[in-house]
C-alpha cells in the first residue's frame, strides 16, 4: 500500500492543486449526505438553544416554587437578610444623625427615613469595623466577604425601601438574587462553550497564549491528510461520511434528550423517575460518542456545546442555587472566565478576576493557585508576571476603601504615583548619567518620605536607598512593554504603606476570610469526605498529632491532622498546575481536565467542608466531559454524589418529605466519602498522564 502525505509536499502552493484535484474527484453522494447533515445540524443547534434556555429558566422556576415547604433551606437565605438588614439599619441610623446635625424636624408620625446610596455605602464601610468592635472574644457571626455582604445589603435596602412595613424575607422579594443566579449560570455555560472550543479546535495559537499544539481544524493539518489505495482514493467522502454520522447521531440524541425533557419542563408536576434520568444518561452518552465521532473542523464547537448544556442543566447548581437556595454557583462563571483568560494570554486581567471572586467567596483561593502556576510552568513568565500583578493589584484597590483610611493617606498614595515620573528623565537618557538618578532619586525621596518627616533619621536613610536602588533598577527592567505592570505594582505597594502608616483597617480581612477559615474547627460541616471517614470510622481529629516531617534542613514536628491534608491538597494543586502546563505545551485539550481536577481533589482531601461544596466539582468536570466517554461517565458521577449530599441537609430540616430518599441519603454516609477519594484519584491520575493521541498525531507527524 502505497501512502502520500500532503504534509511533506514542498509547499503551499504545489498541495492546495491537489487538493483541489481530490475534491473535484469526490462522489456526489457523500458530498450531498454531508451537506444535509449541516443543514440539520443548524436546525437541531438552534432548537437546542431555544429550548435549554427558556426550559432551563422554566425549570428554575418550578423548582424554587415547588421547594416552598418541602424541601427548601431557611437558614443561609435567612443569614443572609440578617447581614444585609444590619447595613441597612445602621445607613438608616446615620440618615437620623445627619438629619439632627442639621437641625431638621422629625415629626413624630412621618414614615421611616429612607437612607441615601451615599449613606448606605458609609453604613457598608463601617460595618467591619462596627462587628470587630463589639465581638472582642472573636466570635464575629459574620463570615461574608466584602462583595457578597455588598449584594446582600443592596438587596436588603431594594426590598426595604420598596416596602417599608416588610420585616422579613419571603419567596417575592428573593427573586431578584434567584435572577442573578440564573444569570450567573447561563454566562457559566456561554463561558464553559468558549473554553472548551478555544482547547479542543487545535489551532496554532497566536504568541503569549498558552496552546501551542499543532492543530486539527484545518483541512492540511488534519490528521496528516494521507492518500491511501483503498476502494475510493479520495478521502474526502470518507471525511464527509464520518461528518454525516456524527451530525445525525448528535441529532438523534439531541431529539430524544428534548423529548424525555420536555415533557418534564413544560409539564413539571413531578420529578423525573428513575427511568427517566437513566434515559438521560443513557442520551448524554450517546450525544458525547457522536461528539467524538465528528472530524476536527466540527468537534471544537460541538464539544463546546456539550459542555455549556451540561454545566447549564446540572443538577447540584440547579438544586443549591434555587430550591435551597445559596450563592456558591457564583464561582463558577468566575472560574471559567480567568481560566480562559489565562488561555488567551491576558494574565493581569485574569488574576483580577480571581480577587472579584473571592470577594463573593473565599473558597476559590483554594484553587487559585493552579491558574496562576499554571503559565509560570509552561514557561509563559510574562504572563504569569501578570497575572500575579494582577491579582496583587486588584486585591489592593478593592481593599483600598478599608486599608486608606483618610484623604492624607490618599494624598500619599497619589504622591507615591508621581515618584516613578521622575525616573523618566534617567530611564529614557541614551547614556546613563549620574546626575539624573541623583536628582531623580531627590525627587522621588521628596514625594515618599515626607510623612516621615517627624521619623527616624535611619527611616529618612532606608527610604533613600531603597528609591536610589529602585530607580537604578527600572533603566534595565522597565520596558514600554512592562510599565504598566511596574506601575500597578507601585500602586499595590502604596497602599499597603498607607494602611501601615496611617492605620487602616484590616477588620474586612479578618472577618471576611479569617472567621469563616476557623469558625467551625470539625473534620467536616455534613460533607461526606476522606476526613468524614477518618473521623467517624476511625475517630481521629481536626487538631490531632499525626507525626513529624524532614524534608533535607527543613524539619515539621508534630504535624497536626489538618495541617496534614493541607499539604497534600498543596501537592496536588502543584502537580494539577504542573500536569495543566504539560498539556498545554503538548496542544492536549486534557488541560481542560487539569483545570477542573483541583475542585474534586480539594473536596475529597480537606477537612472543614460543607456538604454543599462538592458542587463545583460536579459543574466544572463538565468541561473535561466532551474529551472521552469516561470523562462524562465522570463527570455525571460527581454530580450525583454532590446532589446526594445536598438532598441530604436539605431533607434533614423537612424530614417527612420523603423519608425513603432520607434514609437513603443517610445510610451512604461515611461510605461514600471512599467513593468521593477514588473520584479524585481517578481524576488526578488521568490529568498528569500524558495525551497519548497527541503523542500518536507527533509520531504520525515526524514520520518521513
Amino acid at each position: 500500500m502505497t501512502s502520500v502525505l500532503v504534509e511533506d509536499m514542498p509547499g503551499r502552493a504545489e498541495t492546495l492543486p491537489v487538493i483541489r484535484a481530490v475534491r473535484r474527484r469526490a462522489d456526489v453522494r457523500p458530498a450531498l449526505r454531508a451537506w444535509a447533515a449541516r443543514v440539520l445540524l443548524a436546525v437541531v443547534a438552534a432548537n437546542v438553544v431555544l429550548v435549554a434556555v427558556c426550559g432551563g429558566i422554566r425549570l428554575r422556576q418550578w423548582l424554587w416554587a415547588s421547594s416552598a415547604h418541602s424541601l427548601r433551606f431557611f437558614g443561609d437565605i435567612s443569614n443572609a437578610w440578617a447581614r444585609g438588614s444590619d447595613v441597612y439599619f445602621l445607613s438608616r441610623g446615620m440618615a437620623v444623625e445627619e438629619q439632627r446635625q442639621n437641625h431638621e424636624p422629625l415629626p413624630p408620625l412621618a414614615p421611616p427615613i429612607r437612607a441615601t446610596w451615599p449613606q448606605f455605602f458609609r453604613a457598608y464601610l463601617a460595618d467591619y469595623d462596627r462587628t470587630f468592635a463589639r465581638h472582642e472574644d472573636g466570635n464575629y457571626g459574620l463570615d461574608y466577604p466584602p462583595m457578597r455582604l455588598l449584594v446582600m445589603s443592596a438587596w436588603v435596602k431594594h426590598v426595604r425601601d420598596a416596602d417599608p412595613e416588610i420585616t422579613n424575607w419571603n419567596d417575592r422579594v428573593v427573586e431578584p438574587l434567584l435572577a442573578l443566579n440564573t444569570c450567573l449560570e447561563l454566562f457559566a455555560a456561554v463561558l464553559a462553550f468558549a473554553l472548551v472550543w478555544y482547547w479542543m479546535r487545535g489551532h496554532s495559537p497566536s504568541p503569549g497564549t498558552l496552546g501551542e499544539g499543532r492543530g486539527e481544524g484545518d483541512l492540511e493539518n488534519r490528521e496528516s491528510f494521507t492518500i491511501q489505495n483503498h476502494p475510493h482514493p479520495n478521502p474526502l467522502p470518507e471525511y464527509r461520511e464520518r461528518e454525516a454520522v456524527g451530525t445525525f447521531s448528535i441529532a438523534i440524541a439531541a431529539a430524544g434528550a428534548l423529548f424525555i425533557a420536555g415533557v418534564r419542563i413544560w409539564q413539571l408536576e413531578v420529578l423525573p423517575s428513575v427511568d427517566a434520568w437513566a434515559a438521560i444518561v443513557v442520551l448524554v452518552m450517546a450525544l458525547v460518542t457522536g461528539v467524538r465521532r465528528l472530524p476536527g473542523g466540527h468537534r471544537a464547537w460541538a464539544s463546546g456545546a456539550v459542555a455549556a448544556l451540561l454545566v447549564w442543566f446540572n443538577a447540584p447548581l440547579i438544586l443549591e442555587a434555587h430550591a435551597w437556595p445559596q450563592w456558591d454557583g457564583w464561582l463558577v462563571p468566575v472560574y471559567l472566565l480567568a481560566a480562559l483568560l489565562i488561555s488567551l494570554g491576558w494574565g493581569f486581567t485574569a488574576g483580577a478576576v480571581l480577587v472579584v471572586g473571592a470577594m463573593m467567596k473565599g473558597q476559590i483561593l483554594l484553587v487559585a493557585p493552579v491558574l496562576l502556576l499554571w503559565p509560570l510552568f509552561a514557561g509563559r513568565f510574562a504572563v504569569a508576571a501578570r497575572a500575579f500583578t494582577g491579582f496583587a493589584t486588584c486585591a489592593a484597590a478593592l481593599g483600598s476603601i478599608w486599608l486608606v483610611p483618610s484623604p492624607t493617606a490618599w494624598a500619599w498614595v497619589g504622591c507615591v504615583m508621581l515618584a516613578p515620573a521622575a525616573a523618566i528623565p534617567w530611564i529614557t537618557a541614551r547614556r546613563p548619567r549620574w546626575r539624573l538618578l541623583a536628582a531623580s532619586a531627590m525627587i522621588a525621596v521628596a514625594l515618599i518620605g515626607w510623612p516621615f518627616i517627624a521619623g527616624s533619621p535611619w527611616l529618612w536613610m532606608a527610604i533613600a536607598l531603597l528609591s536610589t536602588i529602585a530607580l537604578a533598577a527600572a533603566r534595565r527592567l522597565v520596558t514600554r512593554r512592562s510599565a504598566a505592570s511596574w506601575l500597578a505594582l507601585v500602586f499595590t505597594l502604596a497602599i499597603v504603606g498607607a494602611a501601615a502608616r496611617f492605620g487602616g483597617s484590616l477588620a474586612w480581612l479578618w472577618i471576611g476570610f479569617g472567621y469563616g477559615a476557623r469558625h467551625f474547627q470539625a473534620m467536616d460541616m455534613g460533607a461526606t469526605t476522606f476526613a468524614s471517614v477518618l473521623g467517624e470510622t476511625f475517630h481521629w481529629q481536626l487538631h490531632e498529632v499525626v507525626g513529624s516531617l524532614r524534608l533535607g534542613p527543613l524539619e515539621l514536628s508534630d504535624i497536626k491532622l489538618r495541617k496534614l491534608l493541607v499539604l497534600i491538597d498543596a501537592a496536588a494543586l502543584v502537580a494539577c498546575a504542573a500536569a495543566a502546563a504539560m498539556h498545554s505545551r503538548r496542544g492536549s485539550p486534557k488541560v481542560l481536565a487539569a483545570l477542573a481536577a483541583p475542585w474534586v481533589i480539594f473536596f475529597a482531601v480537606l477537612a472543614q467542608m460543607h456538604d454543599r461544596y462538592l458542587l463545583w466539582g460536579g459543574v466544572l468536570t463538565a468541561i473535561a466531559a466532551p474529551l472521552a466517554v469516561e470523562m462524562t461517565l465522570l463527570s455525571l458521577l460527581a454530580s450525583a454524589m454532590a446532589t446526594v449530599m445536598i438532598l441530604r441537609s436539605m431533607l434533614f430540616n423537612h424530614t417527612s418529605y420523603d423519608p425513603r430518599l432520607l434514609q437513603y441519603t443517610v445510610a451512604v454516609h461515611p461510605g461514600i466519602g471512599w467513593a468521593v477519594l477514588t473520584l479524585a484519584a481517578i481524576y488526578f491520575w488521568i490529568v498528569i498522564t500524558p495525551d497519548r493521541s497527541v503523542s500518536a498525531r507527533r509520531s504520525l507527524h515526524r514520520r518521513p
